[in-house]
């Protein structure tokens, strides 16, 4: 009993002490391809604010690739330019026990946006190991998005601002897939390896139910259709 009150207690204290990456993305269509760059501003959470954000907080009690989940937080969002829908994401923090016992952290992105008819989606990963006073940043080595058990793999993987942390680039085909599985409630988990050389991966579910926050999830809903919209519209083969 004292342990899991320490571990609570820890967990509660480490939550907001974790930082979070602030997501600006650019995406670049070069010849038939697309780059994506995604610049980190780093803040602390309580001190974050962005429009159109609603916060969700979820107690998991799941256990998920012998990974016990403790805590996840999702927070839909959209941002704009000009009036006009510009980036459409979700935040996720995530909190576990993992195979040794020790608690971990992690916090990242999932976000898509449209330029120039390319529909594209970016994938970013912190770690932090959170049994110290203070959060430890881990290396992500790989990261992939993970929709009813299939692992989806980015199409480039880009240097994160972070030497630590994993940012990918969905193109057109797997942006969609993505999209598919929020708005069709499919199970969706962020999946990551912490060894250069190929260890275990961990599959970590992602929680996208909207009962707690459904007009952020309305909009961010109502981002998504716009961007492919406006992709079909400014596409090659409008």
């Amino acid at each position: 009993m004292a342990d899991g009150k320490q571990q609570h207690d820890r967990m509660e204290r480490t939550s907001s002490e974790i930082p979070r990456p602030k997501t600006c993305l650019v995406a670049q269509p070069t010849g038939g391809g697309f780059q994506v760059e995604i610049g980190y501003l780093y803040a602390r959470f309580q001190n974050i604010v962005c429009p159109g954000i609603l916060f969700a907080l979820i107690v998991v009690g799941l256990a998920y690739a012998q990974d016990e989940m403790k805590r996840s937080e999702t927070e839909f969002y959209v941002q704009t330019s000009g009036g006009a829908a510009e980036v459409c994401g979700l935040d996720y923090t995530i909190m576990y026990v993992d195979r040794q016992g020790n608690l971990v952290g992690v916090r990242g992105q999932l976000a898509w946006m449209e330029r120039n008819g390319t529909f594209a989606a970016a994938l970013a990963i912190k770690g932090f190991d959170l049994n110290a006073q203070t959060p430890i940043p881990f290396s992500v080595f790989r990261g992939f998005v993970v929709i009813d058990g299939k692992s989806i793999l980015p199409s480039i993987t880009l240097k994160a601002d972070q030497p630590t942390d994993f940012v990918g680039g969905y193109s057109f085909e797997n942006a969609v897939a993505i999209t598919y599985a929020i708005n069709g409630k499919r199970k969706l988990a962020v999946g990551f390896n912490r060894e250069a050389d190929g260890g275990t991966d961990t599959i970590l579910p992602i929680n996208i139910s909207p009962s707690s926050n459904l007009g952020a999830f309305m909009d961010f809903a109502d981002c998504l259709i716009t961007l492919a919209e406006r992709a079909k519209a400014n596409g090659p083969n409008r």
